[in-house]
């Protein structure tokens, strides 16, 4: 079984995601990490992202050639343009590595659970299931809202940059097929009650592959 998990920064995907991998004995993906490794050793990506400063204006780079991640981060969080630009080549890439890990997986009959802020528009192969996780706080533009402000602090972004990136990830998840969907709302959740949920869609679809 391979089950994809994804939602705006700050949903709790990543915690929850641990989790059901460590109890259930799935094997655990970050799309984030996966990216991170491709972006260091494909060769190919690093020619193509390189292209990008003379085409595009875009500079992903230090002065000695190595990708500079805090500039990519700035173009994730504050370009939409320049974002999907960006993510669009990172992914061709990252797909082609991830499928094959799925496709290996797949054939050992090894359990999968692999998370992404947008992890559908990445387009794998292979994935069974997709679980939206939704918290309503981190959708809210309230100035007072402390949620947002904590994970403002901890990314070290502004909050008028925490809603930019949350907008954009919006336009590409909101369009996406959803099989599953998981509100987690910290005003009135404890993590706990997060955690409860996540069993009970790990036992309904182990439920049903046992059919």
């Amino acid at each position: 079984m391979i089950i994809g998990i994804y939602g705006n920064i700050g949903s709790g995907k990543t915690t929850l995601a641990k989790y059901l991998a460590k109890k259930y004995h799935f094997v655990y993906l970050s799309l984030d990490e996966l990216a991170h490794n491709v972006i260091i050793e494909n060769q190919a990506l690093k020619t193509e992202l390189l292209n990008l400063k003379d085409q595009q204006f875009v500079d992903l780079f230090d002065e000695n050639q190595n990708f500079d991640f805090q500039k990519l981060a700035n173009y994730i969080f504050l370009d939409k343009k320049k974002n999907h630009l960006i993510s669009s080549i990172i992914w061709k890439y990252l797909k082609i590595m991830t499928d094959e890990i799925i496709l290996v997986l797949k054939s050992e009959k090894v359990n999968l659970l692999i998370e992404g802020a947008v992890l559908p528009s990445a387009n794998l192969t292979g994935i069974d299931s997709y679980l939206y996780l939704a918290n309503p706080k981190m959708m809210s533009k309230w100035s007072k809202n402390r949620w947002k402000k904590t994970i403002s602090q901890e990314r070290n972004r502004s909050l008028k940059e925490l809603n930019s990136v949350i907008k954009i990830q919006n336009e590409y998840n909101l369009h996406h097929q959803i099989d599953y969907f998981l509100v987690n709302n910290p005003r009135t959740m404890k993590t706990n009650d997060l955690f409860i949920k996540g069993d009970e869609l790990i036992a309904k679809l182990l439920q049903e592959q046992d059919k």
